[in-house]
């Protein structure tokens, strides 16, 4: 007979039996739950990322949007804010600029230890540099109040303060210029990088002490890639004493890095006495060759009938292979790259004094600049009985793409009789898009 009290007990055996089933199914639903809500949460954050990199940034930014807002507590939840501010950035105008700092303002506010922190920072002052260039008033005080304070905070990231520094030049560059020159004076070698970045700044704004600035950093700075960036922004100035100080470390500094900066800067200046320093630099032996390979870059590039004639005698005068081919290039590029020119080549190309290589190089720019015709080709290839010529002539012709030329190396081909010319010839015709190369070279194989 089972009684009252033994009733009671199977009850309360049971019940407890429950009530511990309960305690351990409990937690494995819920973290199956939110395993499961993580895993949709990263396929939503993956759909985002991959219209991001579509550049279709309004349907990214929705989706990183849906991400935050449908799983706040997910681990892709922070990072789905920055990245939708920066779609949203990316896509712009101000509805698009407004709505992207209100996501990094949730970001902050709900995450205050999300991995992006940093770069959200750097993007908000690029966001607000946009919206103050769009004549967004509070925009533009925020980058104000802001950007004169940033590079005096240690705790600012590089990114942040060149953003904060490139808004605030974009927007007011007079009250930029006084910032950037501080930097600039801070000679601290851990702060090698942002002078880096400041010199280029000051280099789209120079201002009246700008060039003694740049000037006494491509002198006294501790770090070479900020003297070297220093002598290279120097012709911006446009400012007469740079021309000395130019010259000076072209032909005292004994680094070949620097006289070669000092030579593109000398390039941008554009004056009489700057072209007359590179010319010297062309020709001073005691510099290194690279550095006199640039000058004699830089005379061809700025062309005029005088740095052509410079650049021919030069040619006569020097014997190293290197600077002859740098000049045949220099002298190719000269906007005043004639007939007179092309005759100059042609005495080079048959000259048997000169190297090979020499006459080679000579042959292939004068084909370059399409001075000589099919028929002159054909006919140089006939006049001139060295292999090593002749199949730079065939190289000059392959290179041509005309009709014409294709018939004369089809020409060429029938009757060559060097075996090594002939397979340069079938090589070359091969490679055309003429639709008689394959009719040509079905009838090599049947041969």
């Amino acid at each position: 007979m089972i009684t009252t009290t033994t009733w009671r007990s199977c009850y309360l055996a049971g019940a407890i039996t429950l009530v511990l089933m309960l305690a351990v199914l409990t937690p494995v639903r819920a973290q199956g739950d939110r395993d499961s809500e993580q895993e949709e949460a990263r396929k939503l954050y993956r759909e985002a990322q991959e219209l991001l990199n579509q550049d279709s940034y309004q349907r990214a930014a929705r989706k990183f949007a849906d991400v935050q807002a449908m799983y706040e507590d997910s681990r892709y939840a922070a990072e789905a804010l920055y990245w939708q501010a920066f779609a949203l950035y990316r896509e712009g105008g101000k509805q698009n600029l407004r709505q992207a700092t209100r996501a990094l303002e949730l970001q902050l506010e709900k995450y205050e230890h999300a991995r992006s922190l940093e770069d959200a920072e750097a993007l908000k002052y690029r966001i607000y540099g946009k919206l103050a260039e769009l004549g967004d008033a509070q925009a533009a005080r925020w980058i104000t109040e802001n950007a004169e304070e940033v590079e005096n905070q240690a705790e600012r990231d590089l990114e942040t303060k060149l953003a904060a520094l490139n808004a605030l030049m974009n927007m007011n560059s007079e009250r930029a210029v006084p910032i950037l020159e501080k930097i600039l004076q801070d000679r601290d070698p851990d702060k090698a990088e942002l002078r880096q970045q400041a010199i280029f700044l000051l280099s789209q704004h120079m201002g009246e002490d700008s060039p003694a600035l740049l000037m006494d950093l491509a002198r006294n700075d501790p770090d070479p890639e900020v003297r070297q960036m220093a002598i290279y922004w120097l012709a911006q100035s446009q400012s007469d004493e740079v021309v000395p100080f130019l010259e000076e470390i072209l032909f005292e500094s004994g680094s070949a890095e620097q006289s070669e900066y000092a030579i593109h800067a000398l390039a941008q200046m554009g004056n009489a006495r700057a072209a007359d320093l590179l010319k010297r630099a062309a020709l001073d032996e005691s510099l290194p060759l690279e550095a006199r390979e640039q000058a004699i870059f830089w005379l061809g590039h700025e062309g005029g009938e005088e740095h052509l004639d410079f650049l021919m005698e030069m040619f006569a005068q020097v014997a190293d292979v290197g600077l002859k081919e740098n000049l045949l290039h220099g002298i190719a590029q000269s906007e005043s790259a004639d007939e007179k020119v092309t005759a100059w080549f042609m005495k080079i190309i048959f000259d048997e004094r000169e190297d090979i290589e020499i006459r080679q190089t000579a042959l292939f720019w004068a084909g370059q600049q399409g001075k000589l015709n099919p028929d002159e080709l054909a006919d140089l290839y006939e006049q001139v009985e060295d292999p090593d010529m002749r199949e730079q002539v065939i190289f000059v012709l392959s290179q041509s793409g005309s009709t014409d030329a294709f018939d004369v190396l089809l020409d060429l081909a029938g009757k060559e009789g060097n075996h090594d010319l002939r397979q340069q010839l079938i090589f070359w015709i091969g490679q055309s898009d003429d639709p008689r190369a394959e009719e040509f070279i079905l009838e090599i194989l049947e041969e």
